[in-house]
């Protein structure tokens, strides 16, 4: 049944359905009340034959529909066809259907039905469960469109496998099973080219511990033009899509800048620096980058994945919120989640990792750099692809996704922190040393002919050096180095 109802004060389409297992809200219509937030688990919902993750919740808000006024906690769904459907956890002790009258009865209020008007895009008329069977029984019916949301048990892989075929590379020794298993079994939702949605609960939190004489700071940025406004506005939309921005009202405030790449589109990041002089610096050890490689080129075997935006899947401490604020057109948003930029970002994920992952580091097989790792084994492939999928099941109970683009398996050389590594080999990689070449003074022959000089800068490019090589970053993010920035947004 189609009617109205309030929620927050706002006006919105809603339908009951007796289909629906509980009750939801457009995300379009979170996002107009301003309390988007995160969900304790993952919520999935199955709609037709397919399976969507919740965007987010929003609870205790008020809704008031004829016959009903109270608090109520909804999920978030993007691209539902109502603004609100209350399902059966709403329905079963409010609604009283009599089907000889036609009306419904919303706790003692009474209400005449009314014919559903045509739904736009694929939803012909949205009805109930109960409206269903009723129109079956009685021949009343011709053609359904049964829209069912209920709630699904495991996620469906967001890629579809011959997409997985064209960017991830297996090795010519790789079995099938280990195959299967990558492409259409357990493992296929564990790939995404998105960025992450707001993170579940983990044993690691960033928290920004400030300075005892640190003091508010509001650096706002001039005027913008219309390209550089829209690619803001687009990307702080997509943020709060995918619940990793919220609404605020915080007396700090940094500022967003757009930086034009070399293919002609925008980057998006910000300048936390303010705040990074008032912040207490980290002590928690960063993997040593010469001993990783070491380690590596004694495998015979390798597999290497990446996790893409992986500071985005560290929740941010809610007292550090307000720390990370920052204007975009009328509103103030802050990072709900931990953000490139943020000077002990990079301690807190080598914390989270070394909690995770330290059993496999500690057996010598498992290389990790930030979000790049690198599985290196001399015994037989099957032991090898046995440890990836220990691996990769540790990635699917932590829901840590990955990045097929830059993922290989089985193979006897990789690319892995900048150098090409196979058994008892380790080479710095050709696009590297030719950022190197394109410094200014590099062209000097004697210059570039010292392999010390080479080492220092490959070291500075591979660990993301932004104030002590400058020079190194500005011209490495002109080439392949560009993902190594630290303070960008994507």
């Amino acid at each position: 049944m189609k009617t109205t109802a309030l929620v927050g004060g706002i006006g919105a389409r809603t339908l009951l359905d007796g289909g629906a297992s509980r009750s939801y809200v457009s995300l379009e219509m979170a996002r107009r009340l301003g309390n988007l937030g995160k969900m304790e688990k993952p919520g999935f919902v199955k709609q037709g034959q397919s399976i969507g993750k919740a965007s987010g919740v929003v609870r205790k808000v008020r809704v008031r529909t004829p016959g009903f006024d109270g608090m109520m906690e909804l999920w978030a769904i993007k691209d539902l066809p109502y603004d609100l459907v209350l399902g059966r956890d709403w329905l079963k002790d409010k609604v009283i259907t009599d089907w000889t009258k036609n009306t419904v009865t919303i706790n003692g209020h009474t209400v005449q039905r009314k014919e559903a008007e045509k739904e736009p895009a694929m939803f012909e008329n949205l009805i109930s469960e109960n409206e269903l069977i009723n129109a079956v029984e009685t021949q009343q019916v011709q053609e359904t469109h049964l829209l069912l949301l209920e709630h699904a048990e495991t996620e469906a892989p967001e890629l579809e496998a011959t997409t997985l075929e064209e960017k991830i590379t297996f090795g010519d020794e790789v079995p099938d099973w280990f195959k299967e298993k990558v492409m259409h079994g357990k493992y296929a939702a564990l790939w995404s080219d998105k960025m992450p949605t707001y993170p579940p609960d983990r044993i690691v939190k960033h928290k920004i511990e400030l300075k005892p004489d640190a003091k508010p700071v509001v650096v706002r940025y001039g005027r913008r033009g219309p390209a550089e406004a829209q690619a803001i506005e687009e990307k702080v939309n997509e943020l709060l899509e995918r619940g990793l921005i919220e609404r605020a009202e915080s007396e700090w405030c940094t500022p967003l800048l757009v930086v034009k790449k070399k293919d002609g589109k925008v980057r998006i990041v910000q300048d936390l620096r303010k705040i990074n002089e008032m912040t207490k610096k980290s002590n928690f050890p960063i993997a040593d980058i010469n001993e990783l490689l070491e380690t590596a080129a004694r495998g015979r075997w390798y597999s290497v994945t990446d996790i893409g935006a992986a500071y985005h899947t560290i929740e941010l401490d809610e007292e550090s919120r307000d720390l990370t604020a920052f204007q975009a057109g009328r509103f103030q948003y802050r990072w709900t989640t931990m953000t490139q930029g943020l000077c002990n970002a990079p301690q807190t994920w080598a914390r989270y990792c070394a909690t995770i992952l330290s059993d496999m580091m500690d057996e010598g097989w498992l290389n990790t750099f930030f979000d790049d790792n690198c599985i290196a084994t001399d015994s037989s492939i099957e032991d090898h692809c046995d440890k990836v999928c220990r691996f990769l099941d540790r990635r699917l109970e932590k829901q840590l996704k990955l990045r097929p683009g830059k993922t290989s398996f089985g193979v006897d050389k990789v690319e892995f922190l900048g150098h090409e590594i196979s058994a008892g080999s380790i080479k710095p990689m050709q696009s590297k040393v030719e950022a190197i070449n394109r410094i200014p003074g590099a062209e000097d022959d004697q210059a570039a002919a010292q392999p010390d000089r080479h080492a220092v800068i490959l070291s500075a490019l591979d660990q993301g050096v932004c104030d002590a090589g400058g020079a190194v970053d500005r011209h490495a993010a002109q080439g392949e180095g560009e993902e190594g920035r630290s303070d960008c947004v994507e």
